[in-house]
């Protein structure tokens, strides 16, 4: 398919450039409920993207992308694409390159996506139900994916990997009350003790959820996240390394420069962009622009070291190391454990939903699980929410020395942040 596609590119003079990206993908998907399958399937799927380019004049390259379905006929591809090129004279970007390649690059992975499934389901099975506190179902996606990536600048990399999905859901119950708690794991690698380790999680904090009393409205208090949604803290502080928020002028990292103006009066910030990290499903060989995947300090010790980003805004700024994060690294800080938990504060556990927005720098959560370090106690809570601002959090940000890893991140197992906004459901 992709050779039939790239000869009618290549024979359109209208094109004044492309990207073309196939992926086929081999699948092994498992439904369970409680221990027992209920349906299982394997299947194969194909997809292509292309990317067409039409210069409008010196100054500005248009593009746009579509998605040519494999059963398509010529007719049908070159229908398609003169229209993608139709819309593409409407774009008015300023110009820039394409990302430039030499020969074919391959890289080739031998793995088994039927071992993978089965040390999934054999990790379901080897967790023990509680009488308070079960798994009630589970369903797991493992995938091959077949990668062939070719632009008209010279870029042709054919590679694979391999990657799985398990959701799984956990009940608990006290008296009439039953609670529900759902996780969503990714990788590629299967780490049984890691994966043990998450529905114990899972089932610890929906036994705690049961008997949660209502958050009550702090107003202003210390807050610690201690679970995956500190992830999208240090990912909207990735974010702003990237050469579009520059471009955009919505960020102001630039190398040399500190993260902040203020001298930080915490742990220093440290982020680091991985080519790899055990385990993770993005341990691609190539990013989708066609680059060798590469491993980056980003920022050290409050300083941006480097930036990230497209060829084509890299460019823009000119920035001439595009880099497209992939896996990341935020380094642990000072503090053990006890300390960052010894002075009073809420501990974030569970959300209900969470974001952080690079754009703006806020984040804010509704509250399914915390815990209130309080006068020597620890006392579970639910309901109400947490907002703040990640920028300003920088000045006085604390991190446990130890870290733990989600997916594609490792970051501060702890991450404390002074005077968020914390908004109850009961007055104290």
């Amino acid at each position: 398919m992709i050779e039939q596609v790239l000869a009618i590119l290549q024979g359109m003079e209208e094109a004044d450039g492309y990207s073309v990206r196939e992926v086929k993908t081999e699948s092994e998907e498992y439904f369970f409920i409680r221990r027992q399958l209920d349906q299982s399937r394997a299947k194969e799927t194909a997809h292509l993207y292309a990317v067409l380019y039409k210069k409008i004049d010196e100054e500005h390259l248009g593009s746009a992308q579509i998605e040519i379905p494999v059963s398509a006929t010529e007719a049908e591809i070159r229908a398609k694409i003169s229209r993608a090129l139709l819309a593409a004279s409407y774009v008015q970007n300023p110009v820039y390159e394409l990302q430039r390649g030499s020969g074919v690059q391959e890289y080739y992975q031998k793995e088994d996506i039927h071992a993978i499934a089965k040390d999934l389901i054999e990790t379901f099975h080897s967790v023990s139900d509680r009488q308070d506190t079960w798994l009630n179902s589970a369903e797991i996606f493992v995938n091959l994916h077949h990668v062939h990536a070719i632009n008209s600048s010279g870029v042709n990399v054919k590679y694979d990997y391999a990657e799985f999905e398990t959701e799984f859901v956990v009940d608990a119950h006290s008296g009439d009350l039953e609670v529900e708690v759902y996780r969503d794991l990714h990788g590629s690698t299967v780490d049984r003790k890691q994966i043990r380790s998450a529905i114990a999680e899972a089932m610890a904090t929906a036994v705690d959820r049961c008997h949660a009393v209502p958050t009550p409205n702090l107003k202003k208090s210390d807050v610690v996240f201690s679970g995956e949604a500190a992830t999208q803290i240090y990912e909207s502080l990735l974010q702003l390394t990237n050469a579009a928020m520059l471009y955009q002028k919505i960020s102001d990292w630039k190398p040399s420069d500190p993260v902040i103006r203020k001298p930080m009066q915490g742990d220093l910030l440290n982020l680091e962009a991985r080519a790899s990290l055990p385990g993770s499903s993005q341990n691609i060989p190539f990013d989708e622009e066609g680059r060798p995947a590469e491993s980056r300090v980003l920022v050290k010790e409050g300083i941006v070291q480097a930036l990230s980003g497209s060829k084509r805004f890299c460019d823009y700024i000119g920035y001439d190391a595009p880099l497209q994060i992939l896996n990341y690294r935020a380094d642990g800080g000072t503090m053990d454990q006890e300390q960052i938990l010894q002075e009073p504060c809420l501990e974030l556990a569970e959300f209900s939903d969470f974001h952080a927005d690079a754009t703006t720098g806020k984040y804010a959560g509704e509250i399914r699980l915390a815990y209130l370090h309080e006068n020597g106690k620890v006392i579970p809570v639910s309901g109400g929410s947490v907002a703040g601002d990640v920028r300003e959090a920088l000045e006085h940000l604390r991190m446990s020395k130890d870290t733990v890893r989600y997916d594609h991140a490792e970051i501060p197992h702890y991450t404390r942040i002074r005077d968020a906004a914390v908004t109850g459901i009961k007055n104290r």
